[in-house]
């Protein structure tokens, strides 16, 4: 896999997410926001990472680039293993 999506706890305290490329390029990033409980910030960045929040906030019709409804699968490919 060429990339890992990780939650961590930031120095402020609260939780961030972010997608990192395997060479330890930053990816995608929470975009300094935060959030009060790890599972927010895990749901919320799996749904960036994955298309899916752009279609929850009305701005996606939940289909990909080439043409298919996006699944699940596409989200558990992103997925690091155990995760």
């Amino acid at each position: 896999m060429d990339v890992v999506f990780e939650t961590y706890r930031r120095a402020d305290g609260r939780w961030g997410w972010r997608l990192t490329h395997r060479n330890g390029n930053v990816v995608a990033v929470d975009g300094s926001q935060g959030y009060e409980r790890r599972i927010d910030a895990e749901n919320i960045g799996w749904n960036v990472v994955s298309g899916c929040y752009d279609v929850m906030m009305g701005g996606g019709d939940g289909v990909d680039s080439e043409g298919e409804e996006d699944s699940a699968a596409d989200e558990e490919a992103l997925r690091p293993e155990g995760g």
